[in-house]
């Protein structure tokens, strides 16, 4: 053990009018700190770290164990057509994917994964729709000008009829569209065929086939990201709903593969479902309907206990991790790119290794309604996140939904 002395230079000032306001203090005394580099060591899964849409020479190259196929255009990919509509990102758009056949994209990937060393992490749509393409894998959009009227923006160079989904008029969103113009509607029976598919054509957890299963994508937010699908925010029991009914299937195909989730945007996904966030941003951030109806308890940690209590009783494990990405505001905009796997072990969640959650309090104590959206008050993240709430209630609901 190495003892170092220490010089409070930041504090001096004050430290000293201390010392002489203190009639028993007639001199500074040297101050030491004991340091054991020793002790309360461990380990760092090695499954903490991954990244998303690697090739196979970059995973070689960064030697990453996970690549995650998942974003935008994961939650509504069809993999009998092999098509995805890449919502607000790219006009609202259904496209075919690369390959050929039934599930050729992620197929691929799934190639490129293991041939870079890495297991793929693929993402199940659990939001009720997929891509629709038109005759000859022509291309579709939610939003046709020539059907909706004028919009304020458009694909005009490659789908000039692709608008934005915003009138030119008023300069409002499009309300009255037609989902189906450009999705079809599916449930758990079309995305079991695809396990299937995918437990056929890779084997099975146990034997070296898919082993991570991610629900879905940024449920929270699915109201403005997908709104030509689903306009009105998610609700907390419906997240719920969906997440068992899909973690049962996929669990139901292939008992020892790895369901992960929930998987979130940003902190206003730990904090509000999606339905208080659309509700809230409308509503000056004055109330809470969805929260209120939960016995105003946040939205991240209630699902992580329902999530639980469901296993529980089933006796099936439903969760057997949570995704944690960095936000690149946070720490820079490589980071944006960088999807960080967290807690896929589930010792890592067990023990409390949440190695992104280290420095929590350090990073977010400084958190700015800029990019923390959500209300300023009565209830400012920055005062919930000096509390210590967000990481004791987040760790306490991972640590119940990943026991064994």
């Amino acid at each position: 053990m190495r003892k170092i002395p220490i010089l409070c230079l930041g504090f001096l000032a004050t430290f000293n009018a201390l010392v002489h306001s203190a009639a028993a203090a007639a001199t500074n005394s040297p101050i030491t700190i004991q340091i054991d580099a020793a002790a309360d060591r461990h380990a760092i899964s090695p499954l903490i770290y991954g990244v998303a849409f690697a090739s196979s020479n970059d995973l070689k190259a960064l030697n990453l164990p996970l690549n995650r196929s998942g974003g935008n255009s994961t939650t509504r990919y069809n993999w009998q057509t092999n098509a995805s509509n890449h919502a607000n990102d790219w006009y609202f758009e259904s496209l075919s994917e690369s390959g050929s056949g039934p599930g050729a994209s992620v197929d691929g990937f799934i190639s490129d994964s293991k041939n870079g060393g890495a297991q793929a992490m693929i993402t199940v749509p659990i939001i009720g729709w997929v891509a629709k393409l038109g005759p000859n894998s022509q291309r579709l959009s939610s939003y046709s000008i020539a059907k909706y009227g004028a919009q304020t923006d458009s694909d005009w160079q490659w789908f000039a009829d692709a608008g934005n989904g915003v009138r030119s008029s008023d300069g409002q969103e499009i309300t009255t569209n037609d989902p189906t113009d450009a999705n079809l509607s599916v449930t758990t029976n079309f995305q079991s065929g695809w396990v299937q598919h995918l437990t056929n054509r890779w084997g099975t957890a146990s034997s070296n086939g898919v082993r991570y299963y991610i629900m879905d994508n940024e449920w929270s937010i699915w109201h403005s990201t997908h709104r030509d699908v689903h306009p009105v925010g998610a609700t907390m029991d419906e997240v719920l709903e969906k997440f068992c009914d899909y973690a049962t299937l996929v669990k139901g195909m292939d008992t020892n593969a790895l369901v992960l989730g929930p998987e979130e945007w940003g902190w206003s996904g730990y904090l509000y479902s999606g339905y208080d966030q659309q509700y809230g941003s409308q509503h000056n951030w004055s109330s809470f309907p969805d929260r209120a109806a939960h016995g105003n308890q946040d939205y991240m940690p209630w699902l992580l206990n329902q999530i639980h209590q469901r296993s529980t009783a089933s006796g099936k494990r439903f969760t057997n991790g949570t995704f944690w990405r960095e936000s690149a505001s946070d720490e820079g905009p490589s980071l944006r790119s960088r999807a960080i796997a967290q807690a896929t072990a589930v010792s890592t969640v067990s023990q409390g290794r949440q190695t992104s959650m280290w420095g929590m309090r350090r990073r977010l104590a400084t958190c700015s309604t800029a990019w923390c959206v959500g209300p300023s008050s009565p209830r400012p993240i920055e005062s919930w996140v000096k509390t210590k709430m967000l990481r004791s209630r987040m760790i306490a609901a991972m640590r119940r939904a990943l026991r064994e």
